[in-house]
């Protein structure tokens, strides 16, 4: 007998269409979600696995428009976290200018 779960993924865009954005299956129990915006302003984020929300969906961002020279950082890590916990989040500097990225972290 095989059992097949499903993960679903829709956004809302902040004008109100909606699209599904890519998952990439990581083969641990994970599953890394991706989308890229088409326009700025409030997005919502609904996820589903086997037809049931998962725990916290939907979740709401902000997308902006980046000028050239500028870096944005992004990701679950930079919200909340659990002490003593690795927290993720990515840091895109791909429209900034070459030099050298120093990140500190402070918690409060």
């Amino acid at each position: 007998m095989t059992c097949v779960c499903v993960c679903l993924a829709e956004v809302t865009s902040a004008s109100g269409a909606h699209y599904h954005p890519q998952l990439i299956d990581k083969r641990d129990g994970f599953v890394t979600v991706r989308c890229v915006p088409s326009e700025p302003g409030l997005h919502q984020l609904n996820v589903a696995y086997n037809d049931l929300p998962v725990k916290g969906s939907p979740w709401q961002f902000n997308a902006e428009v980046v000028e050239l020279g500028q870096m944005r950082a992004y990701g679950a890590g930079l919200s909340h976290g659990i002490a003593t916990a690795p927290c993720q989040f990515s840091v895109d500097t791909q429209t900034d200018t070459p030099g050298t990225l120093v990140c500190v972290c402070v918690c409060v």
